[in-house]
């Protein structure tokens, strides 16, 4: 008998203000002499904040694990300058994954 189970659960929704939330406070706990107030889409990772390559790729890390995704290498490298570019690439990164995963919940149902 066939399982009515979904065999590809999704995860709890992130919503905008979630990603927001957790990019400020990732930063803020790497950070550690920054509120999460003063952390602005404007901000920029290297010159306000002080990342090197080595703490981007930290912070990067972290907010996969975070967020529950896998954000692509390129995204990062070319599209994140502000913490406005970071949480925008993480946005586009979920939606993206939603698609996906609507695809293969409807290729299961054919």
């Amino acid at each position: 008998m066939p399982s009515s189970e979904n065999p590809h659960p999704r995860k709890q929704e992130t919503v905008p203000s979630d990603i927001e939330q957790a990019v400020k406070s990732t930063i803020t706990e790497m950070v550690g002499t920054i509120g999460e107030s003063e952390i602005t889409p404007e901000k920029e990772l290297v010159k306000d904040l002080g990342f090197d390559s080595l703490h981007s790729v930290e912070l990067y890390l972290k907010l996969e694990k975070k967020l529950g995704i896998r954000i692509p290498d390129d995204l990062l490298e070319a599209e994140t300058r502000t913490v406005g570019d970071l949480i925008e690439t993480i946005k586009s990164v979920i939606a993206n994954q939603r698609r996906v995963e609507t695809i293969y919940l409807k290729e299961d149902q054919i």
